[in-house]
């Protein structure tokens, strides 16, 4: 135990058994009889220690006589040395005639009640503790065995049923076109197997894509936590900093810029809309005054926006070497702040998104999409029968073919809209961008609004 560098006595202990198991060439099976041995030693030396104030000259002039004695414990270095023959196999290795065998004179010997007994407590000594009380609780009365056997082969007999899991659900909701009807009504009828169909709304979403890339409320929350330079506040302290540097932001950016910024809107959301996120990217000198963010940092930001979402053709090479050197910029200022998974896609991933796009990506958006969903409500609302789901339906869909006809929409008058024009940066970006093309419309650049809310 000497030779042990720790201090605590329980690892000197540790120490201790692993090198009597090298010594006495211990096997994995024989350690529980091994420390039943010291278990005697270990109670009297922890005794004599304590005696001695754990003070080890006092410990070892006083027990002198005790520390030479010796101990007995099993060595197993001579059952490692083979006899000629048959090699022996350990009890729970044998079958069941060998078994009976080995134990006729000791079944022939010993009665019954003491064996069981015996048994009770071998197996509580050695830790199985619930092996310990079932053999008492079996031997309790004569009717509790055949009560515990008969309980055992009906939970035998019963066929295990498991429950599918959200993802194997969904694939079963998809492949079978279910409504939510039919699956509420499946659900119902062997609630065992089927989840309800909110573990399926569940998982529905995580196989959907982030809808937007929000630069603006994570370069917010990012301000709020400047002063702290941690990612979460967790003290009352910090996160009254917290609160306190969210309210000054927010009086900062009503009084100079007449925004209101993350404030809980009635119906939706907060006010971080489309026309925020504008008027803040539009402005970073002061929006890098108010919140303390780098104006680099936010210059950067816009710039990419106003790339991805102009819908020209984008230089794969230059745009990802750009974004590259604006994640190395954040990291070097804001490390403590983990990226979004949204922005870590922008600016690790876009130039690849961008190579593999058959067309520019900011002409794969769904505002197209969303806006026609007004045109959806007013066509069926005035132009649509309702008599007949059919008929409905076919008079939408002709409505819409007529108002996005090619040729109706060459001779329609273009409606007159502000256009602003690209920044340097966003033009040294693109590919071949005309005198026509270097400014877009004031649309354009709500949808740029719109993708970074």
């Amino acid at each position: 135990m000497q030779e042990c560098a720790r201090v605590k006595i329980e690892e000197k202990f540790e120490f201790l058994e692993l090198k009597l198991v090298e010594m006495t060439k211990c096997p994995d099976d024989k350690i529980s009889i091994l420390r039943r041995h010291l278990r005697f030693f270990k109670t009297q030396f922890k005794q004599k220690w304590k005696a001695a104030s754990r003070k080890k000259d006092r410990f070892m002039s006083t027990n002198e006589d005790w520390l030479t004695s010796e101990i007995q414990v099993p060595n197993y270095s001579a059952e490692a040395t083979r006899k000629p023959g048959r090699p022996t196999k350990c009890f729970k290795d044998l079958s069941e005639r060998s078994k009976r065998r080995k134990t006729t004179a000791l079944r022939e010997q010993v009665p019954v009640e003491e064996l069981t007994y015996a048994a009770e407590v071998s197996q509580r000594s050695v830790g199985n503790t619930d092996a310990s009380v079932m053999i008492k609780k079996i031997v309790a009365s004569p009717t509790r065995a055949s009560k515990i056997r008969k309980s055992l082969t009906a939970t035998e007999s019963q066929v295990s049923v498991k429950k599918h899991t959200p993802q194997e659900a969904l694939a079963i909701f998809v492949e079978g076109d279910f409504t939510r009807r039919q699956w509420e009504i499946i659900h119902n009828a062997n609630k065992t197997i089927f989840p309800c169909y909110s573990v399926i709304q569940t998982a529905k979403k995580g196989c959907y894509p982030e809808k937007d890339t929000r630069l603006f409320e994570t370069l917010l929350h990012l301000a709020y936590k400047i002063p702290l330079q941690k990612w979460q506040a967790r003290s009352p302290a910090e996160k009254k900093t917290v609160k306190d540097t969210k309210e000054k932001i927010q009086r900062q950016f009503r009084e100079e810029m007449g925004l209101l910024v993350d404030v809980p809107k009635a119906g939706f959301g907060n006010t971080n809309d489309g026309n925020t996120s504008r008027r803040f990217f539009a402005d970073p000198d002061t929006s890098s005054r108010i919140t303390g963010i780098n104006v680099d940092q936010i210059k950067r930001f816009q710039v990419i926006l106003e790339v991805i979402s102009s819908g020209h053709n984008i230089d794969a090479d230059k745009f990802d070497s750009y974004t590259q050197d604006t994640a190395k910029l954040y990291v070097q200022l804001y490390g403590w702040y983990p990226m979004s998974p949204t922005i870590h896609k922008v600016l690790i991933h876009g130039a690849q998104v961008i190579t593999h796009a058959l067309l520019p990506i900011g002409q794969l958006t769904e505002e197209a999409a969303e806006a026609r969903n007004k045109n959806f409500r007013q066509y069926r609302l005035n132009f649509a029968r309702k008599f007949s789901r059919t008929d409905c339906n076919r008079d939408i869909m002709n409505r819409l073919l007529l108002s996005s006809d090619p040729y109706l929409s060459s001779i329609r008058p273009k409606p007159v809209k502000k256009k602003t024009t690209f920044s340097t940066d966003a033009l040294h970006l693109m590919i071949s961008v005309t005198d026509e093309d270097m400014s877009y419309e004031s649309t354009q650049q709500e949808d740029e609004a719109d993708i970074v809310d």
